[in-house]
């Protein structure tokens, strides 16, 4: 509170018309002191969790343990421990491999796996959180291991496509590269190499339709 009103002082002594700061304080579990020395309610239009002190203070208290535990709130409950974060990790892994939220949190998650392994888990927390990411991280290797057979294999496709029939057009080549499907990657290969240009055309032009559609 302290740091949020020598702030809010510092912005106003600058611009006195700037809008004042708003501070968030984020909790894992209940601060039941906090919450009544601030006598917040919950906020409304939020969900269950999220709390607002009195309208001068401009404070909003998020008690993690409370969010509902649905997508919308993951990447917030990734921030906490105990419960949530082991609960927060398993929807993480649940997620499809393209889900944007696994692109912000898992680079992040295993930079701090990686720190806290490098010398050992100092505490009972750190050592639930590297054996609870355990789990992630063979995912991570396995999607690794999976978009480096599919990058191999576009572009092999457009090599045989290449040497049989000339230049490939561009957007049949950005249909070939931006394919991730192995299965459907095998197939293009396969065609491309004994196929007429006709049929290998319609192949690719009617993936690029599907991944569009």
């Amino acid at each position: 509170m302290q740091k949020h009103l020598g702030a809010w002082r510092s912005l106003t002594g600058r611009e006195r018309a700037a809008q004042a700061p708003f501070l968030w304080i984020i909790s894992t579990g209940r601060p039941a002191a906090v919450l009544d020395g601030l006598r917040v309610t919950p906020m409304a239009g939020w969900p269950a969790g999220v709390y607002e002190g009195p309208g001068l203070l401009r404070t909003v208290v998020v008690v993690l343990g409370e969010l509902p535990r649905e997508r919308s709130t993951l990447l917030i409950r990734l921030m906490g421990g105990g419960r949530v974060l082991r609960e927060a990790i398993e929807d993480l892994r649940r997620l499809p491999e393209d889900a944007p939220e696994r692109a912000i949190a898992v680079g992040p998650l295993l930079r701090f796996r990686a720190a806290i392994t490098g010398h050992g888990p100092a505490t009972p927390e750190e050592e639930e959180f590297v054996m609870t990411t355990q789990e992630l991280v063979e995912q991570f290797i396995e999607q690794g291991r999976k978009q480096g057979m599919a990058q191999g294999l576009a572009q092999s496709t457009i090599a045989l496509y290449e040497a049989r029939f000339g230049s490939m057009p561009p957007a049949l080549r950005s249909a070939v590269e931006a394919m991730r499907d192995l299965s459907t990657l095998q197939k293009w290969n396969l065609l491309a190499g004994t196929g007429k240009r006709e049929e290998v055309d319609d192949a690719f032009s009617a993936g690029a339709a599907g991944r569009s559609s």
